[in-house]
């Protein structure tokens, strides 16, 4: 399987980083990246409302974060549009970002139901977003569509 995966690769223009894989590996190299900015999102989510609650000025925190390497600009601003079009709003909404997150979390209380900790603190995360999105009346579709029509997170 692998020298058909490098077959492939030989034949495609190059890339900044090129893997074979297993399609076990290939699945969380994706859950990996989209819940990585989902979380980001939600913090800074959170952090947008803690700053301004204290009476500062989110963009002078915001630029100073995103200013340190570690941290990078993406995914900074709170107010924003989904991929898909939509109009602004608050939460990490789209198509991948919401699906993905729901079912990370579910493999992984299914995998470590013992580990209250973690699961608690995916489910954290999850209801957060979920509140981030109802209020912001964004991606309600995509919401419905992962977790039922009127069905609140499990």
């Amino acid at each position: 399987m692998r020298a058909l995966g490098q077959k492939v690769i030989s034949i495609l223009p190059p890339a900044p980083f090129e893997l074979v894989c297993s399609a076990v590996e290939a699945e969380f190299i994706k859950y990996a990246g989209n819940n990585w900015l989902y979380i980001k999102v939600v913090y800074i989510n959170i952090l947008y409302d803690l700053v301004r609650k204290l009476g500062g000025n989110y963009e002078h925190v915001r630029d100073a974060f995103a200013a340190d390497p570690r941290m990078g600009r993406s995914h900074l601003d709170p107010i924003h549009a989904s991929g898909h079009g939509g109009p602004p709003g608050r939460g990490a909404g789209g198509h991948c970002f919401i699906k993905d997150f729901a079912a990370f979390r579910a493999m992984y209380e299914n995998v470590f139901p013992e580990d209250t900790a973690g699961v608690e603190a995916l489910k954290g995360m999850e209801q957060k977003n979920v509140k981030l999105l109802r209020d912001a009346h964004k991606d309600l579709d995509l919401l419905e569509g992962v977790y039922g029509k009127n069905s609140e997170m499990k």
